[in-house]
C-alpha cells in the first residue's frame, strides 16, 4: 500500500490521540483505542465512509468527556 495524502493525514490525527490513565479489562484508555482504530479505517465505498464519520463523531464526544474527567498524558515539556 502506498502512502497517500489522505492516509498521512489519518495517521497524523491518530498520533494526536492520547491515552488516559484508565485501564479497563487490561485495555488502557479504551475510548482512545477505539477512536484510533476508526481514524485509520480504510473505506470500501461512500456509504461506509459516511457511517465511519458518524461513529468518529460519537467516539470523539466520548473521548472528550473522558479527557475532561481524567488527565491524558502529553509528552510536551511545559517546564519553561
Amino acid at each position: 500500500m502506498r502512502a497517500t495524502s489522505k492516509t498521512i493525514i489519518q495517521w497524523m490525527k491518530m498520533t494526536k490521540i492520547k491515552d488516559c490513565s484508565k485501564i479497563i479489562n487490561n485495555n488502557p484508555c479504551p475510548c482512545a483505542n477505539k477512536l484510533r482504530g476508526l481514524t485509520l479505517k480504510q473505506h470500501q465505498n461512500r456509504y461506509d465512509e459516511m457511517q465511519t464519520l458518524r461513529q468518529i463523531q460519537v467516539l470523539t464526544e466520548k473521548y472528550e468527556k473522558c479527557k475532561l474527567y481524567d488527565y491524558h498524558f502529553d509528552m510536551t515539556d511545559n517546564t519553561n
